[in-house]
């Protein structure tokens, strides 16, 4: 997450202070309607991208597992870290900077109506999918 700051247009970006609610209606217009091209047009997006760090890993899962229940998605998470450094100035004069490295959890989880790279380690297939497949199998 930390590579790049630009976003694309087919990713949501999940913060901690963002409502669930408003990112699944987001990410479920995207895939239903997508979003429109420089011609004025709406495109369609094949997949979206949730991306978040920190406190907020745990909404982005919470809101993949949301969209996989209402959609049958394909999924593959990637986990990483960023290394953020802090820097606090001193209120008063002939006091020395104080810098502070730490390391903050990354999360990127790519959703997609088609099938993704199954041999990548962080593949799932939707409830939905696993239960059709099931169902042929046992019938």
């Amino acid at each position: 997450m930390g590579e790049t700051d630009e976003v694309l247009p087919n990713e949501v970006r999940i913060t901690q202070q963002g409502k669930p609610r408003n990112y699944i209606t987001y990410a479920m217009n995207l895939l239903a309607h997508g979003s429109r091209g420089t011609d004025g047009n709406p495109h369609g997006v094949d997949q979206i991208v949730l991306k978040a760090m920190g406190r907020a890993v745990n909404k982005a899962v919470t809101i993949a597992e949301i969209l996989k229940r209402k959609a049958p998605l394909h999924q593959i998470t990637e986990l990483s870290s960023v290394e953020l450094m802090d820097i606090y100035e001193p209120l008063e004069e002939g006091l020395d900077v104080v810098e502070s490295k730490r390391y903050v959890s990354c999360m990127t989880i790519t959703l997609s109506k088609s099938p993704l790279d199954t041999t990548n380690i962080g593949y799932q297939v939707s409830a939905k999918i696993k239960s059709l497949v099931h169902q042929i199998h046992f019938a």
